[in-house]
């Protein structure tokens, strides 16, 4: 015979034992389940605890912002006149544009002169909506494409059509601008 059918057959014929034996086996039982119940509750609590934390941590109302797509503008026939002053035009092009997103202006310098009248230009009539650090300056034809593909760029802004037939098929969207035409191109643009 087994152990079990020996515990069994003694129990059977021994009652008060047998209600001892049940009975601690009931008390061990509802220990452990009461016990175990008070863990989860501890567990709980700290996991409320944590939240309540991490609820104080966060922003209230906080929602991961999107960010703002770039545009850029190759500035010097667009924005400029040929004494190199910013228009008023110009000036309306670039406010038009940061309301839609952030704006990168290029501008083809041959002189270290003409970048820092240009730099000059764009601080005192729109420094406040242009950084300093969006101001760019490329004296060759590839360096220009280069920094606009560099930027990926969500809409670029030029006069150049060769320059936008080449940058149409990495940009989701160009548009040409000759010196004169008028602002109501760029009112095409997504908002």
């Amino acid at each position: 015979m087994g152990l079990y059918q020996t515990v069994w057959n003694y129990l059977s014929n021994n009652t008060f034992v047998a209600i001892i034996v049940y009975t601690l086996l009931f008390i061990l039982i509802s220990y452990f389940c009461m016990f175990r119940g008070r863990i989860h509750e501890a567990q709980a609590a700290r996991e409320q605890q944590e939240e309540i934390l991490r609820n104080a941590a966060a922003p209230q109302n906080a929602q991961p912002s999107k960010p703002k797509p770039k545009i850029s503008i190759a500035g010097t026939d667009i924005l400029f006149d040929f004494e190199l002053k910013l228009t008023e035009i110009g000036e309306d092009i670039i406010k038009l544009c940061q309301r839609a997103g952030d704006v990168f202006l290029l501008f083809n310098v041959s002189t270290s002169g003409e970048e820092k009248k240009i730099a000059e230009q764009i601080s005192q009539r729109v420094g406040d909506i242009v950084e300093s650090h969006r101001i760019l300056f490329c004296t060759t034809y590839d360096g220009h494409k280069a920094l606009v593909r560099h930027l990926e760029s969500s809409l670029h802004i030029d006069s150049n059509p060769k320059i936008i037939h080449e940058l149409a098929i990495y940009l989701r969207q160009v548009i040409y601008m000759g010196a004169k035409q008028s602002l109501e191109n760029i009112k095409k643009m997504p908002h």
